[in-house]
């Protein structure tokens, strides 16, 4: 469990409930309150009780401090759109980390595949290393799965 300082905010009256929630994570160094109202988070759940503290307008990041949160399809969701998100429908940089090197992978090799059909048949050979005895299309086949591995 990573103990860094990720997030920081400026919590502003909590309700009792949600002051047990507080007092019950600085108990088990999930979040550390520094000076009154300033929140420290330091795992997943001390950023999800932060960012329903956000979202019901008990707390405010701070310094650009905000917890870098991702929705379902791996998109990077912005600080003043955090609070239209609950808490466990985001997901953290590891979490998405796959989806993320899908979604760049996939942009990657269509890209390439642009940049091969622009090209001849003897560039493609002569740059890849691709036999030119193939048709167009499955030199550009060759090419992707020996850059991206696609065939093993």
């Amino acid at each position: 469990m990573d103990r860094t300082k990720t997030s920081k905010a400026k919590v502003k009256s909590p309700t009792q409930t949600q002051k047990a929630r507080l007092y019950d994570l600085e108990t088990l160094g999930d979040i550390e309150v520094v000076k009154e109202g300033v929140v420290w988070a330091h795992t997943r759940a001390g950023e999800d009780t932060l960012i329903d503290l956000h979202k019901a307008g008990k707390a405010e990041f701070q310094r650009k401090r905000y917890p870098k949160r991702y929705d379902k399809d791996g998109n990077e969701i912005p600080e003043d759109k955090l609070k239209d998100y609950s808490a466990k429908d985001t997901k953290t940089v590891d979490e998405v980390k796959d989806i993320i090197a899908q979604k760049q992978k996939d942009k990657a090799i269509a890209d390439l595949t642009k940049k091969l059909k622009a090209m001849t048949k003897a560039e493609i050979e002569k740059e890849y290393g691709v036999s030119s005895k193939l048709t167009k299309d499955k030199m550009i086949e060759a090419v992707i799965d020996k850059m991206f591995n696609e065939g093993e």
